[in-house]
């Protein structure tokens, strides 16, 4: 069994389901294992919380969430120390109770009961987690983020390097500047569209991407316009007109909260 284990429960937008994180408490609980539970592993991220990232630095360290390279992009945003292995995340949007407790070595079956743990509740409820993370194996700073943006929630260093400075600007459920990135390096890891979901970036979404021929140099706005023009073009055409759309539909949101605020 793994010194230190940390399930993230997930629990505003529950991608992770609820139930399998039980049979994951009820395994652990019954195995003596010593676990934490963490509400909402992006909240944290964004907290920059010290106790999660000396968790997370621990040798051996386990984090049973979701997808990995969500994960892992979320700890590096969150200030994860240089040169320290990343921890084994475990994917329970891929992956079933059964074998993750299997992979971690608890003997003891699903069905046994243990003492119930405490499920602690989101330190800020009046903020919903929701950000994009950055995967930076796969960012080339094009900045088509930061420009496609409305709302801060990007920018770049003084080493010139793309940041998300602002993670409590971005405008719950709108993943649009993700959908435009040339590179997939854009992480949210609340959605359920691959690969922006954090699930890995395959051939075949390459490829669409390449015959979608979009430019890193390009005028998104301008290349947005273009595909309006042209119908039936294919699956990331029609990404790109739903990124605006998305774009468009916080603005006019944004714009109504700002009314009724004066």
């Amino acid at each position: 069994m793994k010194s230190t284990i940390l399930l993230c429960r997930c629990e505003w937008a529950h991608v992770i389901d609820p139930g399998q994180c039980e049979q994951i408490e009820t395994g652990l609980t019954a195995a003596s294992a010593p676990f934490t539970v963490i509400p909402d592993l992006c909240g944290k991220a964004a907290a920059r919380d010290p106790g999660l990232l000396a968790q997370a630095a621990t040798p051996g360290a386990v984090i049973i969430a979701c997808h990995p390279r969500a994960v892992h992009a979320l700890l590096q945003a969150a200030g994860f120390p240089q040169g320290v292995a990343l921890p084994t995340v475990m994917n329970l949007r891929r992956e079933s109770p059964a074998s993750i407790l299997a992979a971690l070595g608890p003997a003891t079956p699903l069905s046994c009961s243990g003492n119930s743990t405490e499920r602690p509740t989101a330190s800020d409820p009046d903020w919903h987690p929701w950000f994009p993370v950055i995967d930076y194996n796969r960012c080339t700073g094009c900045r088509q983020c930061v420009s496609f943006c409305p709302f801060g929630v990007y920018t770049v260093d003084a080493g010139e390097k793309v940041q998300v400075t602002h993670p409590r600007q971005c405008k719950n459920n709108c993943p649009a500047c993700a959908r435009i990135c040339p590179e997939f390096a854009l992480i949210f890891p609340k959605v359920n569209d691959c690969p922006i979901d954090g699930s890995e970036v395959l051939a075949e979404h390459i490829d669409r991407r390449k015959s979608a021929a979009l430019n890193p140099d390009s005028d998104i706005h301008a290349l947005l316009a273009l595909r309006r023009q042209r119908a039936g073009l294919g699956k990331f055409e029609r990404n790109l007109e739903q990124a605006e759309q998305e774009r468009a539909a916080c603005l006019r949101k944004a714009g109504a909260q700002d009314e009724v605020a004066t």
